[in-house]
């Protein structure tokens, strides 16, 4: 006869439940877990892209004019034809801008031919100058001197020449009408000459014997 506090009827050893859980707490714990787990893909991606890509990533527009500048400063500074070193060059979003001096219209030109030539120019802005060149109208008008004293036909007594920018200024007198027409005809052939300014007077026989009354 089994003892009535036999421990195969305590209650005691009955097998106990497990902790009870609180209604949507497994809901909770699953949400939780997966917003860690999207957390941890989230540092990893923001990890890899840093390591791959350190710093911030460089403008496209910017690294294109800085290509630009660089590419056309190198074109001109082997081209002989001109002083590169007065022509400034600045892109911005495609549009080049040149500035600075040269010596002639041919340079000015060659440095927009240069710029034509670089891949991903959209426009050129040319602020760039053409210096006079004094040299150029002594020239000039010592040529206008040369060609009015050699031509046995004009005879202009106190011959004076000014010569600007292709502008030619004479001054002094002639003894008839058409020879003042024959001088001017004759400097407008001269190459370089853009307008005359004829100052020069008829002074016949008359006009001296007048003055000299």
């Amino acid at each position: 006869m089994n003892h009535p506090t036999s421990h195969r009827h305590r209650p005691d050893h009955a097998k106990r439940p497990g902790p009870r859980l609180l209604p949507g707490a497994g809901r909770i714990r699953e949400a939780l877990s997966g917003i860690l787990t999207l957390f941890s893909i989230g540092a990893a991606v923001f990890l890899s892209v840093q390591i791959l890509n350190p710093g911030t990533a460089p403008d496209p527009a910017q690294t294109g004019d800085l290509s630009i500048k660089t590419d056309l400063a190198s074109l001109m500074e082997k081209d002989d034809r001109f002083g590169q070193d007065h022509v400034r060059v600045d892109s911005r979003n495609g549009i080049v801008r040149l500035s600075g001096t040269v010596l002639t219209p041919e340079e000015k030109g060659w440095a927009e031919l240069h710029a034509t030539q670089i891949p991903g120019v959209r426009g050129i802005q040319d602020e760039i100058w053409v210096l006079p060149d004094i040299n150029a109208d002594q020239d000039l008008q010592e040529e206008v001197k040369s060609t009015l004293i050699d031509n046995s036909l004009v005879d202009i007594q106190g011959l004076q020449v000014e010569a600007h920018d292709g502008v030619v200024t004479l001054d002094g007198s002639v003894s008839e009408p058409i020879l003042k027409r024959l001088a001017d005809r004759l400097v407008q052939w001269i190459p370089g000459v853009n307008k005359v300014i004829d100052n020069t007077y008829v002074f016949n026989e008359h006009d001296r014997n007048s003055g000299m009354a």
